[in-house]
């Protein structure tokens, strides 16, 4: 087993990643995220859920240069529509194998728009399309997986090729496990920061008109980056209320003229200006936090950043891991994995000179809070509907 081995095999498969990148531009946050394996213990190729992509170079020396570019675009799909996370789990418990096909043809239904070439017909490695099963197109694995499950058991396909936490399964006996300096790979965090840069990258991609993506990679980045539930408008409305307050107080200065400087001549009087107000934002990065609510979180960031262009980021579980200013959600570190302890990021906020002007804390509420009020104003942003409410001084809006 090699971690991004210098063998011919993997130079090919860095071509192909460096193809794939080109192609398609906006799949570059997470394709060069990738961390490769080459190894034996597997017949083809698949990734885990740590953004390792594991390939076999016997089965490399069965495909040409452009099914390579076709299997890497597949496999960085699964790590984009977070096969490996929730969705894939709550399918392999429905069905083991069946789940895996699925998520294979949500897929590949959009290989033919998106013009590549994966394994067909009589291929020793072909993959599974919906024409290949009378099935429509454009459908969630959810979706196909109920049309698949319909099928008498002896019409059901045959045991797809291996997956293991790539799409949702049990660790593969080629899996690496938890990431390390010394076997790659990256923590569930760091994939979902990628996924949240490649989703803005195809929105960019298209509304700058560089050209159209498949519909079912339009629709996940759409329902990723855009709100879905009503406390999200309650949120975006308390962030722009509170943030035209702080906006609206107002310091003299010389460098404007005075709206009425005509009037008062030759006496100059100084012109104002608001200040800009100064956000801090604690990210709960603890082990109750999944994918998910880190997804979410990180969508509110981008939220905020529209309004006030930059922020201070606070990552907290048992400890304060990192303390970012950034003006992209992309620069964002999240770190943690521990317990949870959201007053520590707020003490930390607090403690920055000079001190914001307002906070916004979002966790799953499972954490202590302040015992007093601060300082400043804060807002609780609880992603999890049936959190512990937070003590009643704290500006709190619940996720529905």
């Amino acid at each position: 087993m090699y971690i991004n081995p210098t063998t011919p095999h993997g130079e090919r498969l860095r071509a192909a990643r460096a193809a794939l990148a080109a192609r398609f531009p906006y799949l570059y946050p997470i394709v060069y995220l990738l961390t490769l394996v080459e190894t034996d213990r597997l017949q083809t190729m698949a990734v885990d859920r740590h953004a390792r992509l594991y390939y076999n170079p016997c089965f490399l020396d069965a495909l040409t240069d452009t099914q390579v570019v076709g299997l890497l675009w597949h496999e960085v799909h699964h790590l984009l529509r977070e096969h490996p996370g929730p969705r894939g789990e709550n399918l392999h418990q429905r069905h083991p194998y069946l789940s895996k096909i699925a998520l294979d043809l949500e897929i590949n239904d959009d290989a033919q728009t998106a013009g590549v070439d994966l394994p067909r017909g009589n291929h020793p490695y072909a993959g599974h399309f919906p024409e290949m099963y009378g099935f429509p197109t454009g459908l969630l694995a959810e979706e196909y997986l109920k049309l698949l499950l319909g099928f008498p058991p002896e019409k059901r396909p045959k045991t797809p090729q291996e997956h293991g936490t790539g799409a949702g399964g049990d660790p593969g006996d080629w899996e690496l496990g938890n990431p390390s300096p010394s076997t790659g790979g990256v923590e569930g965090a760091n994939l979902e920061v990628a996924r949240q840069a490649t989703a803005q990258a195809i929105r960019d991609y298209e509304a700058k008109g560089r050209g159209t993506v498949p519909a079912g990679v339009r629709r996940w980045a759409e329902a990723y980056l855009n709100p879905k539930v009503d406390w999200r408008s309650v949120l975006r409305n308390t962030l722009r209320k509170s943030l035209a307050d702080l906006a609206a107080r107002q310091r003299a200065t010389y460098t404007r003229p005075h709206r009425r400087a005509s009037t008062y001549h030759p006496v100059i009087l100084p012109g104002t200006y608001g200040l800009k107000p100064r956000v801090a934002v604690v990210i709960d990065t603890s082990g109750s936090m999944d994918e998910e609510l880190l997804g979410q979180a990180l969508a509110e960031v981008q939220g905020i950043l529209q309004r006030v262009k930059e922020v201070r980021v606070y990552t907290v579980d048992a400890a304060v891991h990192t303390a970012q200013k950034v003006f992209r959600k992309e620069q964002i570190n999240l770190l943690g994995g521990g317990g949870t302890d959201i007053t520590l990021g707020i003490h930390a906020a607090l403690a920055h000179k000079p001190p914001p002007d307002l906070i916004v804390a979002l966790t799953d509420g499972l954490t202590p809070w302040p015992t007093s009020p601060t300082p400043v104003p804060l807002l609780a942003v609880l992603l999890q509907p049936h959190a512990p409410t937070p003590p009643p001084w704290i500006r709190t809006i619940v996720a529905s």
